[in-house]
């Protein structure tokens, strides 16, 4: 008799680990098609606390709000075990999928904004990279670092600025948190200097407006205004001229930027020279130097 029950145990906990692992799946479908009514059948149904991560991932990645604040209510019944274990990777993968109602709710949830276990990087990292302004202003607002580094031991600020397409709203959202905007210009190329460089006026104001130096040098001796007109780019001039940049420094080789202006600048770039040496009475010329050749970096 003891040994058929111990067989009928087993029997039973087999069957039963069968049935709880398939309602387990179906909550996840369920979660990730975003079918209230069933996730609300299957959770009556109590299918368990361990079933919840996976749910609670998958209506992260699809973002469905009400799915979510379904599972989390269910997660608050089992002492938020999911949101403490896991919550960090809802919150990388709602952001990574641009689910900015999902990261409201699991901020508002308190999940750490600044973890970085089981990931690559931390959120906001993901969303600067994204360009993603909405869903940066909310982990910046819940308390995410803007003095962190990306995967390549670049830090934020730099990272934002040097994208192929930076926004400068984010640039300017990082500042307003406390990014670190001298720490951020210790690279080869100031912040300023990279803006001007790739032709990028709006970061370029940015960047002043929060007190960058338009006439600090980099690494190789440049400043920001030699690196706009290396760039090609007179409106990035323009903007460093109004705001004190001097003309007349050195670019390389011991030649003036002027005589490169006047050698390879294009006619709007001349100009914006020539009104620049005009309206602030430096009294040099474009002509009279012999032509010259720079070298780029």
């Amino acid at each position: 008799m003891k040994k058929m029950v111990q067989v009928f145990t087993i029997v039973f906990a087999v069957v039963l680990t069968g049935v709880v692992h398939g309602m387990a799946e179906k909550l996840l479908i369920a979660s990730r098609q975003g079918d209230v009514g069933e996730v609300r059948r299957l959770l009556a149904a109590e299918v368990g606390a361990h079933t919840l991560p996976g749910a609670l991932l998958a209506a992260a990645r699809e973002g469905h709000d009400d799915i979510m604040r379904i599972l989390l209510d269910e997660d608050a019944r089992h002492d938020g075990y999911a949101i403490r274990q896991w919550g960090g990777v809802l919150l990388y993968s709602a952001v990574q999928r641009g689910h900015r109602g999902i990261v409201r709710i699991l901020l508002a949830e308190g999940v750490n904004p600044n973890v970085t276990e089981r990931l690559e990087n931390a959120s906001l990292v993901m969303a600067v990279r994204s360009g993603n302004l909405g869903i940066v202003q909310e982990l910046l607002q819940a308390g995410a670092s803007p003095n962190i580094y990306d995967e390549t031991g670049m830090l934020l600020l730099r990272m934002a600025v040097e994208m192929e397409r930076p926004d400068s709203r984010i640039v300017h959202a990082l500042l307003q948190a406390g990014a670190n905007l001298n720490a951020a210009d210790m690279g080869v190329l100031t912040l300023l200097g990279r803006a001007a460089q790739n032709g990028n006026p709006e970061v370029a104001r940015v960047l002043i407006n929060w007190g960058a130096d338009a006439n600090a040098v980099d690494r190789y001796g440049l400043t920001p205004l030699v690196r706009a007109v290396y760039g090609g780019d007179s409106e990035v001039a323009q903007l460093l001229l109004d705001v004190g940049a001097d003309p007349t420094v050195v670019a390389n080789r011991g030649k003036e930027l002027l005589l490169f202006v006047r050698d390879y600048g294009s006619p709007q770039m001349k100009e914006v020279f020539e009104n620049a040496i005009a309206r602030q009475g430096y009294g040099h010329s474009f002509y009279g130097e012999q032509a010259w050749q720079p070298v780029y970096w």
